[in-house]
């Protein structure tokens, strides 16, 4: 009986040994897995609830971008127009439509029905939600999404088209759903987790799974139920954000949500908690039953080792164990158990050292939850006196809380967490960088008045009472605060968008918070915007002035045209002819100006100098202008000054255009018997060149300061009602400045509203005394030929167009010369080679012609090897950039004529080559 006795002592020693053993692995596993439960729910939960705000704003962008998308077409399309024809209303459509993002768009009557449409419209609206949302906001309104008539899923956004404030239209268009499916199905947390737009019912309008929503789902047919699911739908409702946890037929998991604004939709994002601590839960479960084996092993191999002086030490120790188990770590054994020198002191002293070990983790555990609560991510835990396994543990911790810093350091806007008393507890490399750009500082305790102040917060404060409520701890759940920005930094002004949100707060700490702000630098969109737009605007109305001063003359070639044809009597037929000879000045006037400054935006516009003499040129101007001044009953007067050196060495013909395009103006916004003077006189001179000083001043309507900004720009003129009262294309200033630049002066401006204007420019040029004409003896020579007697010369016409042979040969008919015509190049070539030498005496050649070009054309005959190879080649032809008329001089023409052709300078061109060839 004492053997039976002593062995179950024994037993009942080593069996309280292994159980304190597995009682402190299980405590410590339990500890880690609460730990790893409670860190994991807390990361979830900051996690979540950011990235479902962010999801909901890039919904709602979107949303608004096809808002946007649907006025636009409306108000781009005047629908509203009762004499609009269907046509026109078909082809808006089609365009509209053409882009990726419509499934069909359609216009509809007031009734509902389908007045015209593209892609697969319904014949009617009248049963359809949008129909009546529309009547009853009276504005843009968005159906829920349902299966269209294809069967696919769409998303119908409609918007009524109002006449005296009535709506006569329905401009309704379906979208794609990939717009949101491609967007929740980039929301990936974990592999279970999925995301989706629910209304505030509950049912389904947008998910991974599409057959939900047709089938008209709900939240409730996936297992959510009872008060839990009543709370959550009762928080869509209002609109709210947040994260709710729940537990359904498939386990625990969060529901973090946000509402799409402008919708009646909530953006949820469901994750399955257990995706998170599977492993977590399987690895202490196995580090469990690895523990059990190895006690197990233990009791059995030191079963024959332990006597009975261990008894008593071992129940102390064992003691000791339960206490631990229990959380109770306030404890130590007696002093003469630790002093012994042998095992079972070792052992008592180990286990104290144990007990103060885990102690120590759970007390740093506690400190680093704490603090991570509380925004303080930088706080660590010290590892000294931490050795082997626990040592690992509070290192894993730590180096989980360097893995969050630095994924928040990679985030690219700047984010700070700041506590209860406004001061920045972390912040992250963006937000250094932005304090560092804009002359901030971390430890400034006004550091988030400066970023955010300005608003009308509590008596002293400069934050608004939003943000303000942010900060105190006695509000459990004030809202997030969002604001825009300006700041001024080292590199300029700056925009933002300013965010702050609350953090969950720290139940053992209730009097901190934590706040979170985000900037997002929106200066570049903001920039870009504002000059998209003007840009656009500006181009916009150039278009629009364009079409109308081309199309005004067109109208009225047209008219007169047909007024013309039915005419019998010759003095209407020669009022209608004049007119339309007036009128097409005026748009080869347009069309000039067009070239001209595309020349100057090529950089290819450049001067012609030669020797005239400045008061025959401003006798010219005189004459050209006065009868359009006399005209519109406005004096027209020239001054001119003491000039000395009257012989210039410049481009005539650019001056001139310079000087007729600002009379053109002030005579233009002049009234009538008012008075318009030009003021030249020469200022000055150095170096054989002399600078000149040109006036021109009116009693017009006047220009303000904000417009005389405008009036040198291109594609702008200085008020859109100008082009309204007055027409005009914008371009003849533009022009006129780079002349003047060219020139060697500048142009400037002085006026006042409604009391006239004064433009001034000067010129520098080389000048003389007086103009010595050097043509005179050109000129006797040229007498003493016929003018324009080509009587016995033989012409060959290539021009591949029916009209314009036409006209030349009727425009050439008064001066006897024999004409030939060829219908291309190709066509030329083989007349002239199978013609006897000398047949052509002159050839005059289109350059843009099928079959061979005229350039191509001239460049054989020249090497034909006929000794009338050499016989002038005029090119005559439409093409008149410069970089055309060095193209037919390269290939070996003579000249150039520009179309439309001046009957005098084609004749005179002719009789000089004639002449020239004669000789």
């Amino acid at each position: 009986m004492k053997f039976i006795k002593s062995y179950s002592l024994r037993l009942m020693i080593l069996s309280a040994s292994a159980a304190a053993f597995l009682i402190f692995t299980v405590a410590l596993q339990g500890i880690m897995f609460i730990f790893m439960g409670f860190l994991t729910d807390f990361l979830l939960l900051e996690t979540l609830q950011p990235l479902a705000k962010a999801s909901s704003l890039s919904i709602q962008g979107n949303i608004h971008m096809l808002a946007d998308r649907i006025f636009l077409i409306r108000d781009n399309n005047p629908f509203a127009d009762p004499d609009l024809s269907r046509e026109n209303k078909q082809k808006a459509l089609d365009f509209a439509v053409s882009g990726i993002e419509f499934v069909w768009l359609g216009l509809y009557s007031s009734n509902g029905d389908l007045d015209t449409g593209a892609g697969d419209c319904p014949p009617a609206i009248r049963d359809l939600d949008i129909y009546h949302l529309i009547n009853e906001s009276g504005n843009l309104a968005i159906q829920d999404i349902e299966a269209g008539i294809s069967g696919d899923l769409e998303i119908v956004i409609g918007a009524p088209v109002m006449e005296n404030s009535s709506i006569v239209r329905y401009l309704v268009g379906s979208y794609r759903y990939r717009i949101l499916s491609d967007i929740l199905s980039a929301i990936n947390i974990s592999s279970q987790s999925t995301a989706f737009i629910i209304d505030k019912k509950g049912y389904y309008r947008a998910h991974r799974d599409p057959e939900k929503v047709k089938a008209g789902e709900s939240i409730f047919s996936d297992g959510i139920w009872g008060k839990d699911a009543e709370e959550f739908l009762s928080l869509i409702k209002t609109g709210s954000t947040g994260t709710m946890m729940f537990s359904g037929s498939g386990g625990e998991y969060f529901l973090s949500y946000a509402p799409v604004r402008g919708t009646t939709w909530s953006l949820v994002i469901e994750v399955p908690r257990n995706d998170f601590i599977y492993y977590t839960r399987y690895a202490l479960i196995t580090g469990s039953l690895i523990a059990l084996l190895l006690a197990c092993f233990f009791t059995f191999v030191f079963a024959f080792f332990i006597t009975k002086v261990l008894t008593n030490p071992l129940k102390l120790i064992t003691n000791s164990a339960h206490r631990i188990s229990l959380g109770i770590f306030t404890q130590s054994l007696p002093p003469q158990l630790l002093e012994r020198k042998d095992e079972i002191g070792q052992l008592g002293t180990a286990f104290m050292s144990m007990s103060e070990s885990v102690r120590a983790v759970i007390t740093a555990i506690e400190h680093l939850t704490h603090a991570a609560m509380t925004g303080r991510l930088k706080a660590r835990s010290s590892l000294t006196g931490l050795q082997g396994d626990y040592q690992q543990i509070i290192s894993g911790v730590n180096i989980t809380l360097d893995v969050i810093c630095s994924q928040i350091d990679a985030v690219p806007e700047a984010l700070a967490l700041f506590n209860e008393k406004r001061e920045m507890l972390y912040w992250n490399r963006a937000m250094d960088e932005f304090l560092l750009t804009h002359g901030l500082f971390p430890a400034d305790p006004q550091v988030l008045e400066r970023l955010a102040g300005g608003g009308e917060g509590i008596p002293g404060d400069t934050l608004a009472r939003e943000a303000v409520s942010l900060f105190d701890p006695s509000n459990p759940n004030p809202p997030s605060f969002s604001a825009d920005i300006a700041l001024l930094g080292y590199n300029g002004a700056g925009n933002y968008v300013l965010t702050m949100q609350r953090s969950s707060q720290d139940a053992l700490c209730s009097d901190s918070v934590c706040v979170i702000l985000l900037l997002q630098d929106v200066t570049m969109l903001t920039r870009a915007k504002i000059e998209a737009e003007e840009a656009s605007q500006a181009k916009s109305d150039f278009l629009s002035r364009m079409s109308h001063e081309i199309r005004t003359p067109m109208n009225a070639i047209n008219g007169m045209t047909s007024i013309a044809k039915a005419a019998t009597n010759l003095d209407k037929i020669r009022s209608c002819l004049s007119q339309i000879e007036a009128s097409s000045v005026h748009l080869l006037g347009v069309i000039n100006d067009i070239l001209d400054f595309n020349k100057i935006e090529s950089g290819k516009l450049s001067l012609d100098a030669q020797d005239f003499s400045l008061r025959q040129d401003l006798e010219f101007v005189h004459a050209m202008m006065q009868s359009r001044s006399v005209e519109k009953g406005i004096t027209l007067r020239f001054n001119v000054g003491n000039i000395e050196h009257d012989g210039l060495s410049t481009d005539s013909l650019r001056l001139n255009q310079v000087l007729i395009n600002l009379l053109s103006n002030a005579i233009k916004f002049s009234p009538k018997e008012s008075e318009v003077i030009v003021t030249v006189e020469e200022t000055g001179r150095a170096g054989g060149e002399s600078t000149y000083r040109f006036d021109v001043s009116d009693q017009g309507i006047g220009i303000s300061e904000e417009q005389e900004a405008k009036l040198f720009r291109p594609f702008e003129q200085a008020d859109g009602g100008i082009t309204r009262n007055y027409g005009g294309t914008g371009l003849g200033l533009v022009i006129s400045k780079n002349l003047v630049e060219m020139m060697g002066g500048e142009i400037s401006l002085k006026s006042r509203i409604g009391e006239g204007s004064t433009f001034s420019f000067t010129i520098r040029c080389p000048a003389e005394k007086e103009f010595i004409d050097r043509s005179v003896e050109v000129a006797s020579l040229d007498s003493e030929v016929p003018v324009y007697d080509f009587s016995g010369k033989r012409c060959l016409l290539v021009d591949d167009i029916d009209i314009n042979r036409e006209i030349i040969i009727e425009l050439l008919s008064e001066t006897k010369i024999e004409i030939e015509i060829a219908s291309n190049g190709r066509e030329a070539v083989d007349k002239f080679t199978a013609s006897p030498e000398g047949w052509y005496d002159i050839i005059l050649m289109d350059m843009q012609m099928p079959v061979l070009d005229g350039c191509s054309a001239t460049r054989e005959i020249r090497s034909a090897g006929r000794r009338d190879s050499v016989l002038p080649i005029i090119a005559m032809t439409a093409n008149v950039m410069e970089d055309d008329v060095n193209r037919a001089k390269d290939s070996g023409m003579n000249a150039h004529l520009a179309k439309p052709i001046e009957i005098s300078a084609m004749h005179a061109m002719i009789k000089r080559f004639l002449f020239l060839a004669g000789e």
